[in-house]
């Protein structure tokens, strides 16, 4: 029997987090939330083990942040900011609702803005997402999409609203479905040991697909966190068309029990992207 889970009723009801006005290109959200690419990633967190209490619960917390500067090639094109939320108060189940936002600096704007939101609402528990809303703001048009996770049934209530009108579908995407942020989140649990190989269903709000990663092997990298040792991810994707990638994307998790996602390198047809984290701030663990 599912639990009853206590969600926010709107993307209105997550808190914005603040903004600098030097922010992300619109490939960025994909690429973050598989981050971050990105997703964020993209982003971000992207994507077994049991999906219980673990290793994920000592990953991250409540009250993380982390930002990142991306990238097109050599030019800075603005920033995504990822920011763990907590629980409802007297909510019956815990839900951390995982906020990535995507802006594009100032000088991209003016050929092309992109203010993009997406909340995943993340378990604890289950180790898994229980859905997402996704708020996308590009290049003057606007579009909201949200799922609903059911891992009982094996589907997803899709609701899509945009200017031309709206309408709400059901879609087959299995019983251990992610979006991609939580897969990042969901993958920073692993132990990500030289040679590892995950695999996980991802869903987008379009279709279901598998995403498998490989953990290539341990480099020292220079970050915004100083020196430290990182484990280099290769991860499998299926993008099409512009986001789709000529060679693997490679993520950069720190080598230790939170595994923060420091770098993040995609050579897309569309060209070079790359995501460095520029701040950072731990939280609850």
């Amino acid at each position: 029997m599912a639990r009853k889970v206590d969600l926010p009723a709107s993307i209105q009801d997550i808190p914005v987090l603040p903004g600098d006005g030097n922010p992300s290109t619109r490939a960025t959200v994909y690429l973050l939330p598989l981050l971050p690419v990105a997703l964020a990633l993209i982003l971000l967190a992207l994507l077994s083990r049991p999906a219980r209490l673990g290793a994920s619960q000592t990953a991250f917390g409540p009250g993380e942040s982390l930002v990142y500067q991306i990238h097109y090639g050599p030019v800075p094109t603005g920033t995504a900011r990822i920011l763990v939320g907590s629980e409802a108060p007297g909510a019956d189940t815990r839900i951390w609702p995982i906020v990535v936002q995507a802006r594009t600096s100032e000088g991209v704007s003016r050929v092309f803005e992109v203010r993009d939101r997406f909340v995943t609402l993340w378990d604890p528990v289950e180790a898994r997402s229980h859905g997402f809303d996704f708020l996308a703001r590009e290049g003057g048009e606007q579009r909201f999409t949200r799922a609903r996770l059911d891992p009982e049934s094996g589907r997803a209530v899709v609701h899509e609203r945009r200017e031309s009108g709206s309408r709400t579908r059901t879609v087959d995407v299995g019983p251990t479905s992610h979006d991609l942020a939580s897969a990042i989140f969901w993958l920073r649990g692993r132990p990500l040991l030289p040679g590892d190989k995950e695999a996980v269903r991802i869903f987008t709000g379009a279709k279901a697909w598998s995403l498998r990663t490989v953990v290539e092997g341990r480099e020292r990298l220079s970050t915004s966190l100083g020196e430290r040792e990182a484990v280099r991810v290769r991860f499998e994707t299926q993008f099409r068309g512009k986001l789709a990638a000529r060679r693997q994307i490679l993520v950069w998790f720190t080598d230790d029990a939170a595994h923060v996602p420091v770098q993040i390198q995609a050579e897309l047809v569309l060209g070079s992207l790359r995501a460095e984290l520029a701040s950072y701030f731990p939280g609850l663990r």
